[in-house]
């Protein structure tokens, strides 16, 4: 079996693909748990729209309020 030492502690080779895989998979949740947005968009927090037409904008518009 192998044995890996890291910080002077010895570890088998399966606890570090534990640690990684949980690592990978637990991290993003936790972080997302962490560091939410406090609050929503509003129209003055949206980039400005280089649209062509005012239907063009009305479209990106309601997109952006469909999907936040």
């Amino acid at each position: 079996m192998s044995v890996y030492t890291i910080a002077g502690r010895q570890f088998q080779a399966h606890q570090l693909s534990l640690a990684v895989l949980g690592s990978v998979f637990v991290g993003p949740v936790i972080y997302s748990k962490l560091f939410k947005r406090n609050k929503p968009l509003s129209a003055k927090d949206v980039p400005p729209l280089n649209a062509k037409s005012k239907e063009e904008e009305e479209f990106i518009l309601k997109y952006i309020e469909e999907h936040k």
